[in-house]
C-alpha cells in the first residue's frame, strides 16, 4: 500500500506540479513555525492533527528551546505517531500514515 501511495505522491509533483508538505533543509525555521492561531510553538505537518513528538534527532532527548529565538534547538524534529494519528491528511506530507 506504502508504493501506491508513494506512486501517487510522485505523480502529483509531475502531473499537477503539486509541492511536498514537509519541511525540506536543515533550517530550523522550515521544521517550525508559531502558530497564529493558538501562539504556540508548532511542528510543520499537513494538518495539527497529525499527532507525534519533538526530539533531537541526534540525541532523542526533549527538544531545548532557544531562550534568544524562542525556536527549538537546530536538531529538534517532528516524529509523527501513527497510533496516536487520526486526522485526514495529503499524500504530499506522508505516504507512511495510515490515515491518508
Amino acid at each position: 500500500m506504502i508504493l501506491a501511495k508513494m506512486i501517487v505522491h510522485e505523480w502529483g509533483h509531475l502531473r499537477w506540479g503539486l509541492f511536498d508538505e514537509y519541511p525540506i533543509g536543515d533550517n530550523i525555521r522550515d521544521h517550525f513555525y508559531n502558530s497564529i492561531t493558538t501562539g504556540e510553538l508548532e511542528p510543520t505537518r499537513c494538518s495539527r492533527g497529525v499527532r507525534g513528538m519533538t526530539r533531537n534527532r541526534r540525541t532523542g532527548e526533549q527538544c531545548k528551546l532557544d531562550p534568544l529565538t524562542s525556536m527549538p534547538e537546530a536538531d529538534c524534529r517532528f516524529y509523527e505517531n501513527d497510533d496516536q494519528t487520526k486526522a485526514l491528511g495529503s499524500l504530499m506530507y506522508s505516504t507512511s500514515l495510515t490515515s491518508v
